[in-house]
């Protein structure tokens, strides 16, 4: 009984602070993603609305991208400051991705917009790429 006690305390104590980081981390993803979607040429969720699966594709991307080198930054965070300050130049950094793919690509937001699967898939790839490359740098 002693034991649960010690659990039931460690949660009381501990869930507050695991609430704040996953809203912080959370709040930090979705604000990477609004930044992702507006210096895109095209409107993402318009497209997607539309059916466009190529821009679907391109935004999970995104999405998914962000995400993977965020749960690092919180992960390894020793509180929300750590998180925010650390998530900062990781964000910067992966927003970087669909830039380096426009100079494989030129016309890769065209591509996107008339459907291109092929572009598209090329293009979550790497931002998930991306994000595993810049989720190790954070971690080391």
């Amino acid at each position: 009984m002693e034991n649960f006690q010690a659990i039931l305390t460690s949660l009381e104590m501990g869930l507050p602070i695991l609430l704040a980081h996953l809203l912080l981390t959370i709040a930090i993803w979705l604000i990477t993603l609004i930044i992702s979607f507006w210096i895109t040429p095209y409107h993402e969720l318009r497209e997607i609305r539309a059916g466009n699966v190529s821009v679907a594709i391109s935004a999970g991307g995104a999405a998914l991208g962000a995400a993977i080198p965020l749960a690092f930054c919180l992960a390894g965070a020793v509180n929300g400051w750590d998180i925010a300050i650390w998530a900062i130049p990781v964000m910067l950094i992966q927003l970087s991705a669909f830039w380096l793919t426009q100079l494989l690509i030129p016309d890769l937001s065209n591509r996107l917009d008339a459907g291109d699967l092929a572009a598209a898939i090329f293009l979550l790839l790497f931002r998930i790429g991306f994000g595993c490359i810049n989720a190790a740098a954070i971690a080391a």
